[in-house]
Parts: C-alpha cells; structure tokens; sequence
C-alpha cells in the first residue's frame, strides 16, 4: 500500500467490537508526508469524558464554600479576648453565661436560621454562678441539637441524641425559651445553644 492511498475502511457494524477499538491504545497511521501520525479519530469520546471530573470536582468545591460561609465558626482563646473581637456584641457568644475565667471559646452560627453552637472552658471556682438567669432542667425538657451538629468536631456525642445520656454527663439548664446550657458534671466545660 502507497504512503498517499486512502485508508481502507472497515465494514465491521457499530457494537462492542468497534466500541472498544476506538477505546482501545493510540494508533498510529502513515501520513501523506511519509511521518507517522496518531489517529487522534479514536481518542475523541474519552477526550470529551476527561472534562466531567473536573466539572464535578468545581462544583463540589463551590458547594462547599456555600455551606461553610453560611455557618462560619470563631475561637477565642480567653473571654477578654471574645469582648474586645466584639463575640458578645455581635451575638456570638452569651455574655452572661461566659465566666470572667472563660477560655478555649469555640462557637459556629448558622447566619440563615441564627443557630448558635458554643463552647467554652472555665476554672472550677466560676462553677456556681454558671447557670445564673437560667432555670434547671430534666430529661424531659430535653430538645438536643442531634442533625445540626454534625458538622462540629468539637460537639460532644453525648450532646447530640440522647437526652438520657445528656442528663447523666451534664447539668443542664434552660436559659430563656430557645437557649440551653450543658455543664459538664467533671470538667470545666460548657456548651450552649440557641436554636432562634
């Protein structure tokens, strides 16, 4: 066969067999020149798939941007800290329940629903007067925040199904009509939220 003849054409049917050649490895034909070219005809329908990870990849990445900016999260490493970051003025964090000894504070808030998360340190003396302004509640007055803090690695388990557990573990106090507090029975950690 001469470098300038055509190309004979195959007769074989479009099925399986013709599918997987054009799948299949490069081939290389002779080109008029007499230099030997890739038959780039094959390599078209995997060349268009290429794109759709990519595509994929872009739009899982700007989904999760969206989420993320609507629950940001903020750390203060004291309560003097939080006041001056403006955390109590802005609603982050309730001011009357962080104690003046108030560290290692964390909280997230939902800005579409104003959900708040939070949580913080304190030293054992700044127990007491913890749940002042809030009146102390049972199991049964339990409403745990389960679903909505899946997201929060620094949420406790025990705070997120069952109101037995919950009650067991921590104190808990209702702080107004939404809010609540969970102190924890031996540690020096609280966590409140605020469902409004």
């Amino acid at each position: 066969m001469r470098a300038d003849s055509p190309e004979p054409r195959s007769h074989v049917r479009e099925g399986a067999l013709a599918r997987a050649s054009r799948c299949a490895a490069p081939r290389f034909r002779l080109a008029r020149d007499g230099v030997l070219a890739q038959n780039t005809r094959m390599r078209r329908p995997l060349s268009r798939l290429a794109h759709v990870p990519v595509a994929l990849l872009a739009t899982l990445a700007w989904a999760a941007g969206c989420a993320s900016n609507s629950t940001p999260e903020r750390s203060f490493a004291t309560r003097a800290e939080a006041q001056q970051g403006g955390g109590f003025d802005t609603g982050w964090l309730p001011d009357p329940l962080v104690p003046p000894s108030g560290r290692n504070i964390r909280a997230r808030r939902d800005l579409h629903s104003n959900r708040l998360w939070a949580r913080f340190e304190f030293q054992g003396t700044d127990r007491g007067p913890l749940g002042q302004g809030c009146s102390r509640i049972g199991q049964e007055q339990l409403r745990l925040p389960a679903s909505e803090t899946r997201g929060i690695g620094w949420w406790p388990e025990m705070l997120r199904s069952d109101p037995g557990v919950a009650v067991q573990q921590f104190e808990i106090y209702a702080c107004g009509a939404d809010a609540r507090l969970a102190v924890h029975r031996s540690l020096d950690t609280a966590f409140y939220w605020r469902a409004r």
